[in-house]
């Protein structure tokens, strides 16, 4: 199998060496600015070294380790300086306290929170219990308004 693979492969690069070499005699032109002795076969330049198999593929892992070597030796950067250090700390400390700061204002709005809805729930009861006593005031005079209309049509009545 893998014969086969190679043999394919390889009658494959002679097939492609074989149309590049006909595609250049084809489009081959003479240079006609020297002497007829100097003449000169041109072959044009849309031709691809990498199809004419002149020149062999660079393989993208070789290109990417060039690249970082050169891009790690450009850049040596050094130590950072204690001063460096010590800014980063404070800025490290600042952004604690402003955090711890937070957290604490928002434990206070939590707290706000509850107490505020603790108030409202307390107001909702108030008015739940004074609209229970207006209901009851109110059934209670309309039941002696009725007991009066009764007395006084008992009394005409009679």
């Amino acid at each position: 199998m893998i014969d086969n693979v190679t043999r394919r492969s390889k009658d494959s690069q002679s097939n492609l060496l074989d149309n590049v070499t006909r595609g250049r005699d084809e489009n081959a032109s003479v240079q006609s600015n020297e002497s007829k002795r100097k003449k000169e076969v041109k072959v044009p330049m849309r031709l691809s070294k990498r199809l004419a198999g002149v020149e062999p593929e660079a393989k993208p892992s070789d290109k990417a380790l060039e690249y970082s070597s050169k891009k790690s030796s450009q850049s040596l950067t050094p130590h950072p300086l204690p001063q460096v250090i010590r800014t980063r700390k404070e800025e490290l400390k600042k952004a604690e306290y402003k955090v711890c700061d937070l957290g604490r204002l928002l434990d206070k709005s939590l707290m706000d929170k509850k107490e505020i809805k603790l108030d409202f729930e307390a107001q909702i009861r108030d008015l739940r219990d004074a609209l229970k006593k207006c209901e009851e005031k109110l059934s209670r005079e309309i039941l002696q308004k009725e007991e009066a209309e009764r007395n006084c049509h008992h009394l005409r009545t009679a």
